[in-house]
């Protein structure tokens, strides 16, 4: 094994994936098909039934390479973008403007208590620890730092939708690389394993996000001090409870 691998393999048994596997160009090359187009429709539909104010401040959590916050920014809105992985944030930026602004943070930390009139944790951005605490300490952080009767949006897969289908196999191609993905539920959390060969070299990520369902979302955003005003299954925001794709809470800091 060469040491490049040795090193990323380390920090996934020390449950850092998320460090190793977003800061990497596969990543992005993976993904690269999520677009602005579907951010923009996405972020109108909130938008329409939120009605922020044009300046209203905004901290897109876990924002990636900022596709998200760069949208929201466009409807007039000051946003701020925070993620753990630093070469996402040196993409987003590129993006940044009087008020657009991207920085490198954890998201469990409270770096700006009562600064924010919305915060959003998009695309499944959330469960990534191993412990309910420290998925909790996560929506605590997002409490201190909504002003009064600020407002969270939480958007989670739907594990009752997807947990039939597992475990499953997939290839996807991007260009002339090939990634083989494989997923399974083991101890309560979608476990997405991805390989692949680059430039000789045998490469293994691990995605690992928790199998929380509608009602241990609901009841853990109370437990942090959240009233829950809506919720939806999709990103039309239609309610869709049986076969809905997605878990879209939108809560109330009390």
């Amino acid at each position: 094994m060469s040491k490049k691998n040795q090193t990323f393999d380390q920090k996934i048994e020390q449950n850092q994936w998320f460090s190793v596997w977003f800061n990497t160009p596969f990543y992005h090359l993976l993904y690269n098909k999520r677009n602005y187009t579907e951010a923009d429709a996405f972020i109108s539909k909130l938008l329409l039934l939120l009605k922020p104010a044009i300046g209203s401040r905004v901290l897109d959590l876990a924002c990636g390479s900022g596709r998200h916050s760069i949208t929201l920014n466009r409807f007039g809105l000051d946003v701020l973008g925070v993620d753990l992985a630093e070469n996402s944030i040196d993409e987003a930026k590129r993006h940044e403007n009087h008020q657009l602004h991207f920085e490198v943070q954890d998201m469990r930390e409270v770096r700006y208590p009562g600064r924010f009139d919305y915060i959003f944790n998009l695309f499944t951005s959330f469960g990534y620890f191993n412990s309910l605490n420290d998925d909790e300490k996560v929506l605590l952080a997002c409490f201190d730092q909504l002003k009064p009767d600020g407002i969270l949006v939480l958007d989670y897969f739907n594990i009752e939708k997807i947990r039939p289908t597992l475990p499953s196999d997939e290839i996807e191609i991007r260009g002339a690389q090939k990634f083989i993905i494989h997923k399974k539920l083991y101890d309560n959390r979608i476990i997405k394993t991805i390989e692949l060969m680059s430039e000789g070299e045998k490469f293994h990520f691990e995605e690992s996000v928790a199998a929380y369902t509608l009602d241990d979302l609901v009841q853990m955003l109370g437990r942090c001090g959240f009233t829950i005003k809506y919720t939806f299954g999709n990103y039309a925001l239609e309610n869709d409870a049986e076969n809905c794709d997605r878990v879209i809470i939108i809560a109330q800091k009390n």
